[in-house]
């Protein structure tokens, strides 16, 4: 599993059976499947799917494709053509499996990310009517450009409440925090194959550099109740003149003295 170097770097083209030409994430897009989940529904499903995907493949090409805003470049983590007959077996499986790691890290960052948006509405109770229309109203009045009136502030920040998010979310920061582990354990591997070889070049400035503008670990804290409190404290602080009392309310109806065991 180490691969203290490249093996059998000099290996013929044809003992490959590649073509001239051929990429590694040509190969991945036709071999590399989901042989658990339909396909054909990949595309739409993948961020809703189960998050135990540890006896699943992913075909990381569809992955990379469904998030535009990364402008991803694809040339980047391809073998570069001059040096594609030089290409092991063992060197294009690791790099398979970094890139199948990196997807399923992927689509549990952007999983994620999707959830954490709304760690401030969740500060109040969904079911508390009128309360949570009001406090969605306030939320996005204060995210607004311009500022608002004091007056205008309609905010019920409940612990528990909150706690029920929280238990949410925990499932996939875990998932999160697992898969991009393998990927950087994945990514190790490699940086050791291609070390001092023809291939190190472009493992450093091209295939690494490209995957730096996904890569991101999430941080368990940002999902805290006293770090969104704080958060939505110093939002209001911005956005409302002379906020400093109903602040200082807001944070005693968030910490009332029945949670003084938890925080």
């Amino acid at each position: 599993m180490e691969g203290n170097g490249v093996e059998d770097i000099n290996i013929k083209i044809q003992d490959l059976n590649i073509e001239d030409g051929d990429t590694i994430m040509e190969d991945a897009d036709a071999d590399i499947e989901d042989e658990n989940v339909d396909t054909k529904d990949e595309d739409t499903d993948t961020e809703d799917e189960d998050i135990n995907r540890k006896d699943k493949k992913i075909n990381f090409l569809k992955v990379f494709r469904k998030y535009p805003d990364i402008s991803f470049d694809e040339a980047n983590i391809n073998f570069p053509v001059h040096l594609v007959p030089r290409v092991s077996p063992n060197a294009r499986d690791r790099v398979s499996a970094c890139l199948t790691r990196a997807a399923e890290a992927l689509i549990h960052e952007r999983k994620v990310a999707s959830l954490e948006k709304n760690k401030t509405l969740r500060l109040c109770d969904q079911d508390q009517l009128p309360y949570y229309p009001r406090h969605t109203r306030t939320l996005e009045r204060l995210e607004a450009d311009g500022r608002i009136l004091q007056s205008e502030l309609f905010l019920y920040p409940n612990w528990e409440a909150f706690k029920i998010f929280a238990d949410e979310i925990t499932p996939y920061f875990n998932a999160h925090y697992s898969s991009f582990r393998e990927y950087l354990e994945a990514r190790t591997i490699c940086d050791r194959l291609f070390q001092e070889t023809p291939f190190a070049d472009w493992w450093e400035n091209c295939f690494k550099k490209e995957m730096l503008k996904w890569e991101r670990l999430w941080s368990r804290e940002s999902c805290q109740y006293e770090v969104v409190v704080e958060q939505l404290c110093q939002l209001i602080l911005r956005r409302v003149n002379s906020s400093e009392r109903y602040v200082a309310n807001l944070r005693r109806r968030a910490f009332p003295p029945s949670l003084e065991t938890i925080f």
